[in-house]
């Protein structure tokens, strides 16, 4: 399995250059179609759940009871997560220098990142808040350095900086820590050290400098992207010890950390979403259900989607369907309607502009 799961970390763009049905190419299916599932998972909460605290703010927010279909959407960010720990664990993994993985990751995410950002621009903003989008740095350390208020372009982009950081941390313990073990034994090291850290500045009330640490280290990421180092490790080594120890932790950490949606659904879903990628690559139905052209072509464009989605789509939203005067089931049509402009914009995007600018960057 090694060598055909190597495959893999090729990227979207030799999978967009050759769509013949290889067993590789039926892989990479799979996760886009994974992604594909989570991005709707994150757009769907967004449209008809997140913003219904605020009356008024959806046109259809007196349909009673449409929000509860879609309340663990959100969930879709941490699938996101324990993919991108698989993922990029393969990456970093054939990247001969710290150079080549970053040249990978930059021509991956800065493109569509800036070039999504510029509709925003259509919308009444500070434009301090195109500063992140520009040099994809978190508006919080920003804010630290400099003697101006930075807001980010859109709230949805929270979680790209947190996997930027995840990057950064994979680098000094993949490529300077070689000595200390196998990878999985080093982030479990600095999970613990990082949750121990905090628990320590918490209970010495120090709040202020707890926040920047669990802000700084991710803490509330790490058991997810261990997820998804630990699903790589499995496939390449096996049910080794260390994989073990890190998955135990990353479920101990999930439950203390749980309360947003409490101790019951976050030990469901972090038990739920990793065996969700396992079964994607182990289980036969499974495997041709998320490989599914249509899956696997939103899931291409999920990037760019996920960067479009939130407050342009609710916009247009409100915008439409008080242009139109549409109400209750109408306006939910209106919504899906700008979901699927919005999805066939990105599956654009992705390949006239993301493809494109990936080969241009990584063949420089």
């Amino acid at each position: 399995m090694g060598a055909e799961d190597q495959t893999l970390c090729t990227g979207r763009r030799e999978a967009d250059e050759d769509h013949a049905v290889t067993p590789n190419a039926i892989r990479e299916k799979q996760l886009d179609g994974l992604r594909a599932f989570a991005a709707m998972s994150v757009v769907f909460y967004h449209y008809f759940y997140h913003y219904s605290l605020r009356e008024g703010y959806y046109p259809y927010s007196d349909l009673l009871g449409l929000e509860g279909l879609f309340a663990y959407g959100h969930w879709g960010v941490q699938l996101f997560f324990v993919i991108s720990g698989y993922v990029i664990s393969l990456t970093i993994n054939r990247s001969d220098s710290i150079f080549e993985f970053g040249v990978r990751r930059f021509a991956r995410l800065y493109p569509p990142f800036v070039i999504c950002s510029l509709p925003l621009k259509l919308f009444p903003a500070s434009l301090l808040s195109f500063v992140p989008s520009i040099t994809m740095i978190d508006p919080v350390a920003l804010n630290l350095m400099l003697p101006f208020v930075f807001t980010s372009m859109d709230g949805a982009y929270w979680s790209i900086f947190v996997e930027i950081k995840f990057y950064l941390v994979l680098v000094v313990l993949h490529f300077n820590l070689k000595p200390f073990g196998t990878l999985v034994d080093r982030f479990l090291a600095f999970g613990v050290i990082s949750f121990c850290s905090l628990l320590l500045l918490q209970y010495a009330g120090l709040d202020a400098v707890a926040k920047g640490i669990r802000w700084l280290f991710f803490v509330d990421g790490f058991p997810w992207f261990a997820f998804g180092l630990c699903l790589y490790s499995y496939f390449h080594d096996g049910n080794s010890a260390s994989v073990v120890r890190l998955a135990i932790y990353a479920l101990f950490q999930v439950i203390l950390l749980s309360a947003t949606d409490g101790l019951f659904a976050s030990v469901v879903f972090s038990l739920a979403i990793p065996l969700l990628v396992y079964a994607a690559y182990k289980v036969t139905s499974v495997k041709r259900f998320l490989s599914n052209e249509k899956f696997a072509v939103v899931g291409r464009a999920s990037y760019s989607l996920y960067l479009l989605h939130q407050f342009a789509g609710l916009t247009v939203i409100r915008w439409l369907a008080t242009l139109t005067g549409a109400e209750g089931a109408c306006s939910v049509l209106i919504a899906l309607i700008v979901l699927g402009i919005f999805t066939w914009f990105a599956i654009l995007l992705h390949k006239h502009f993301e493809v494109p600018c990936n080969r241009w960057i990584v063949s420089r």
